[in-house]
């Protein structure tokens, strides 16, 4: 959690019309939502609006009215040109409740032996959903890739988690898979012969060859009928 406590002020009015008003004072609308309760509709300095968005990674504290709320951030929005800050929700919630949050997921992938053997690590999911204490929410989880080979897929259950952590999610939820690369699929397919092929066969003879045997045929069978006549008049005798 932050420890820093940012100062709201309670805006009586809302829509587009004062929402521009309140940018144009340097001043940054915020919706705080409330469980069971209307939501509160409060406004921050633009300083300590760009201070909460970079520093907070989920809980913080707010001063509104005198009171000191817990809140979790929520949806940040932006222009979509000039990246001006238009709007901030927070979650309001008891320090020690549960909640569910998405919490981000950090690793090294050159750890994994499926890359040192030439495989790339690809994300499936880089965050992961949790229930914990909201006084408790990790900053973010370090995945442990030194078992992952290729073709094989990180899931959620192998994710080391804090203490009062839980999944909030399916245990084979894939978080790393690491895959083979188009250039190392080609190569072996290059190495392995194709299923069912046979060797080449014996190369045919020259047509120069075939021509010499030829004549050899051809004269055999003219001397065939040659013999045939003389047996004729020995048989009269």
């Amino acid at each position: 959690m932050s420890a820093t406590a940012y100062a709201l002020s309670t805006r009586a009015t809302t829509g587009t019309s004062a929402a521009q008003k309140l940018r144009s004072a340097g001043k940054v609308p915020v919706t705080i939502t409330r469980k069971g309760k209307d939501s509160l509709h409060a406004a921050i300095d633009v300083a300590q609006a760009e201070h909460l968005v970079a520093n907070v990674i989920h809980l913080c504290e707010v001063d509104l009215d005198s009171a000191r709320l817990s809140t979790l951030k929520g949806a940040v929005q932006r222009h979509c040109l000039s990246g001006q800050l238009q709007h901030i929700d927070l979650l309001a919630v008891d320090a020690g409740s549960e909640v569910k949050v998405e919490v981000a997921i950090v690793a090294e992938m050159a750890t994994a032996p499926g890359v040192k053997a030439g495989g790339i690590g690809e994300w499936r999911h880089r965050s992961i959903p949790v229930r914990c204490p909201a006084n408790a929410i990790p900053a973010h989880i370090t995945a442990d890739l030194t078992n992952l080979a290729i073709q094989q897929t990180l899931t959620a259950s192998q994710l080391p988690l804090p203490a009062g952590v839980k999944l909030a999610c399916k245990a084979d939820y894939p978080v790393i898979t690491v895959v083979i690369p188009r250039a190392m699929k080609t190569a072996e397919a290059a190495a392995t012969p194709a299923a069912g092929a046979t060797p080449a066969a014996a190369p045919a003879a020259k047509a120069g060859d075939a021509k010499a045997a030829a004549p050899a045929g051809k004269a055999a069978a003219p001397a065939a009928k040659a013999a045939a006549p003389a047996a004729k008049p020995a048989a009269k005798k």
